[in-house]
């Protein structure tokens, strides 16, 4: 008999309704005690019924360690029953058995015969009743490891499947950015045809003009040869009456663009002139990747130009300026892309700097027509204030971008 399993649950109250009791006392004096826990639901019980009796022997069984605790604390008079359970001295399961064949045979001889047997054969099928609920039990256990295992490959699926989303939406990130790109590069392939052909056209055009103006330069050599002029002496005749007129008449004073003046109170504080100088109404000049580069250093060119022109866009915006942005290269991907926006976007083109492209840009302006330059170059920032220009410096400028 392994752990006195032959023994009824029943005969074995005393036992069990002893640990119950005695676990119910010691928690009060011992808060640590170390127990089954599923124990403290029966805590409460004063009198155990058939199912708790059973569950209660089955958790004791289980836990050997906690056996030995009550078996330390079972007093020299307690019940036979309880000191031979819990205990359990060498051959105890037959004493067990003994005790109870002899209870059961007491019983039977103090009922009657036939409501006794009914008894005993209710008990069975109440134990029988139990063990099949037992045997559920185990089998829904089961059951729920089972789909548990089931539930952790799924999300084991899943997971890899996110992965695998994961990836594909990032390849799709990347073929429409390529996309882009193409479209871009086509874009910039097709602007660059039309641009040759419209030049070939121009150049046939040309061609035709110039025969035409040889044509007639050839007759009109023919006839002044014809009417025998002397063109040297009529040049040498010019040039001297321009001399006489030279030293005759003064030279008027050229014009001259004048720069805008900066109130004394802003001297301190050059963003503050920057705003000043940039609301006034003036034509402002921006060398793009002198300004991109430092003020995103950390960005690729193409991030620093759409940030560069993103923000100039906002300084549009907030104080009414007149702003261009000049970058080198209009080869560069998108630069013949047409966008709305209300910075002048300009390209140096192939064999021109951005640095030409600006100093062209202030000298094509009326001379009437504020200019304001934003760079740090060195020769540029001396180029256009010979030319009357203003000049803001790319820091000044960035704190105006940041504002």
């Amino acid at each position: 008999m392994a752990g006195g399993n032959e023994v009824s649950d029943a005969f074995l109250r005393p036992a069990l309704e002893w640990t119950i009791e005695y676990l119910r006392a010691a928690r009060l004096h011992d808060p640590t005690l170390r127990y089954p826990s599923r124990l403290r639901q029966f805590l409460a019980q004063r009198h155990l019924s058939v199912a708790e009796l059973k569950a209660v022997r089955r958790l004791i069984d289980r836990d050997s360690a906690f056996r030995e605790t009550l078996s330390a604390s079972v007093p020299a008079d307690a019940d036979p029953i309880v000191r031979l359970w819990l205990t359990r001295p060498v051959g105890w399961e037959s004493t067990l058995a003994d005790l109870e064949a002899a209870d059961l045979k007491r019983r039977l001889e103090s009922e009657q015969g036939s409501e006794l047997a009914r008894e005993v054969r209710r008990r069975q099928a109440a134990e029988a009743r139990a063990d099949a609920a037992e045997q559920a039990l185990n089998t829904a256990e089961s059951r729920c490891a089972d789909f548990e295992g089931a539930s952790q490959r799924l999300a084991a699926e899943i997971e890899t499947l996110s992965a695998e989303v994961e990836r594909l939406r990032s390849e799709l990130a990347s073929l429409k950015t390529e996309l882009r790109h193409e479209r871009d590069r086509h874009g910039a392939t097709s602007a660059r045809l039309e641009a040759a052909r419209a030049a070939e056209r121009q150049a046939a055009a040309d061609a035709e003009h110039a025969a035409q103006i040889t044509d007639k330069v050839l007759q009109d050599r023919s006839d002044v040869l014809s009417v025998g002029i002397d063109l040297a002496d009529i040049v040498e005749q010019a040039r001297r009456l321009s001399a006489r007129i030279a030293e005759l008449v003064p030279e008027p004073d050229q014009a001259v663009r004048e720069p805008l003046a900066v109130p004394g109170r802003l001297s301190g504080d050059r963003v503050a002139a920057a705003q000043h100088l940039v609301r006034s109404g003036a034509t402002v000049i921006v060398d793009g990747y002198n300004v991109a580069k430092r003020w995103r250093p950390t960005h690729d060119l193409r991030s620093q130009r759409e940030l560069l022109v993103a923000g100039i866009e906002a300084v549009v915006s907030r104080l009414g300026a007149d702003i261009a942005v000049v970058f080198d290269g209009d080869e560069v991907i998108g630069s013949h892309a047409v966008r709305r926006s209300p910075v002048r976007v300009m390209w140096s083109p192939r064999g021109v700097t951005a640095d030409d492209v600006i100093r062209a840009e202030v000298q094509r302006l009326p001379l009437n027509r504020p200019v304001i330059v934003v760079t740090d170059d060195r020769e540029i920032i001396n180029d256009v204030r010979v030319a009357g220009a203003n000049h803001v410096g790319s820091d000044a400028f960035i704190g105006l971008l940041e504002r």
